[in-house]
């Protein structure tokens, strides 16, 4: 089962940034170096770019492995100083999370600290809390919720917590999981050897069989805490897409919808995601892709062959990469060494050894080498 992950790029020397979604581009001197902006998925830290109440536009901007921003006119705003840094958060306060010395806080877009740079990890903040982690070596695990104004209202006493969706949070104690509210009350039980936060009213959950003998099997929990998806498939996608979600039984992944039916049967080696209305499909180490009603509409010929974004699909085969539309077509030959999918109408790509950016015709836009 296929998880789609964001990324972000970067390089040395900074004479333009591109923001594109999730993807971060610095125009080099002479070359393209691609970078990954260490982030906690675990502790669900986004990437945004948001106005403050001026419409000013700050940046995360990286030069000699220090962070600092930048206006949308390259100007230095807030100095580099960091150790990392994140985006502005999209909430009332206008904060980011920064990084020094370890330890992480929050400051605000005139870059004065407004919550002390004192956790060992934070999220974003998330419907008006933030995750936050003050762990000691020895003692153990401590994590729990601050408000805007960085005041701890629910202890630090947590094993685990993630950030708030759909007013619910889930935490770990005793090595289980479950989800409480923003009082601090326990919602749905800490019973469970894993779980995810909620996503459109449903929760994936995973417990283990038999006093914690038998393998974990999975499901989905409503608000309510009622197994509305038996936990009976050894896994699940972390979520619905599109109405649909993937499930594996005995090495074999199909599709449920948020009844339970199986809808599309687990046929398939590997499965991702519904995206743009298809879902593309693995077979006899071939991919291509299904429609809603687990019709076949483009073949499985591909090696590789990664979800539609923006009407395209990213495919590889003969260790060669380009980009197909939704009829099966190819659109971009099958020509780089390495690509990535499209966003905001540019996608990264490598050949003979460049590295630049081409729009949906193929025709470079960045970085290009006459």
């Amino acid at each position: 089962m296929k998880g789609c992950f964001g990324f972000l790029v970067g390089v040395a020397g900074i004479l333009a940034c591109i923001f594109t979604g999730f993807m971060y581009f610095e125009i080099p001197h002479e070359k393209v170096e691609e970078y990954i902006i260490e982030q906690n998925p675990k502790k669900n830290i986004t990437s945004q770019n948001i106005a403050n109440e001026d419409n000013t536009i700050l940046k995360v901007f990286k030069e000699n492995n220090k962070y600092g921003y930048i206006n949308e006119k390259g100007e230095v705003i807030i100095p580099l100083q960091y150790d990392w840094a994140g985006d502005f958060n999209h909430n009332l306060k206008g904060l980011a999370e920064v990084k020094k010395n370890d330890k992480y806080g929050f400051i605000n877009k005139q870059g004065e600290v407004v919550i002390p740079l004192q956790y060992n990890h934070i999220s974003s903040f998330s419907e008006g809390l933030a995750c936050v982690d003050k762990s000691i070596l020895l003692i153990g695990e401590q994590y729990g919720y601050i408000n805007e104004q960085g005041i701890e209202v629910i202890p630090l006493t947590y094993e685990d917590a993630y950030s708030f969706k759909e007013g619910l949070a889930l935490v770990k104690n005793n090595d289980k999981y479950g989800f409480i509210n923003k009082y601090n009350r326990e919602i749905i039980p800490l019973k469970y050897t894993s779980a995810s936060s909620f996503k459109d009213g449903l929760a994936r959950v995973g417990k283990k069989g038999l006093w914690g003998l038998l393998d974990e099997k999975y499901g989905f929990i409503n608000k309510q805490g009622e197994e509305v998806i038996p936990l009976k498939y050894d896994d699940v996608s972390y979520g619905f897409n599109e109405g649909l979600a993937s499930v594996e039984k005995n090495n074999k992944e199909g599709f449920i919808n948020k009844q339970g039916r199986e809808v599309i049967s687990l046929q398939y080696d590997d499965v991702w995601n519904f995206s743009e209305g298809l879902a593309s499909v693995e077979k006899n180490s071939k991919e291509g892709f299904i429609n809603k009603q687990g019709k076949i509409v483009i073949p499985l010929q591909y090696d590789s062959a990664y979800p539609f974004n923006e009407d395209l699909a990213l495919v590889k085969k003969n260790h060669k990469y380009g980009f197909i539309n939704k009829q099966g077509k190819i659109v971009i030959p099958l020509q780089y060494n390495y690509a990535k999918s499209f966003s905001k109408g540019l996608a990264y790509v490598e050949k003979d050894g460049k590295e630049f950016l081409i729009n949906k015709k193929g025709d470079c836009q960045i970085n290009c080498v006459n």
